[in-house]
């Protein structure tokens, strides 16, 4: 639900919006994607019905690509949300999780606020 700004002298402000997506894409089309696929699956199943814990951590153990994965954050820099910057890290092979998150948002925040004459977002939207 979207909260409207009244201005002095009547008419609602439009709320300052900042859409943030993220995600991780990993190596593909290597010669032995789909062994180490069948293993991570075997492995997560395992994990998941053994103990409880977070399942995204990079094991050691596990076979790994010697590529690494993309991770990427984009954010909205206008007052439509039609223009984004990115933010594009390299991380290790097959972990999920976005390395350098916190780094990356508070730098697209920085860029946010720049665009908008030292104004900050009301409200941020994360798509993961």
């Amino acid at each position: 639900m979207h909260r409207f700004r009244f201005r002095p002298g009547g008419g609602a402000a439009i709320p300052r919006v900042m859409m943030l997506g993220a995600d991780v894409t990993h190596p593909t089309n290597l010669p032995e994607q789909a062994r180490i696929q069948h293993k991570i699956a075997t492995h997560i199943i395992t994990r998941c019905i053994s103990q409880a814990g977070n399942s995204s951590e990079v094991n050691p153990n596990r076979p790994r690509p010697d590529k690494n994965s993309v991770a990427a954050v984009v954010g909205s820099i206008d007052a439509h949300c039609m223009r984004y910057a990115a933010r594009v890290m390299a991380q290790e092979p097959l972990q999920e999780n976005v390395v350098g998150m916190k780094e990356a948002v508070l730098s697209l925040l920085k860029e946010y606020y720049n665009n908008h004459l030292g104004a900050l977002p009301d409200t941020i939207l994360m798509f993961r």
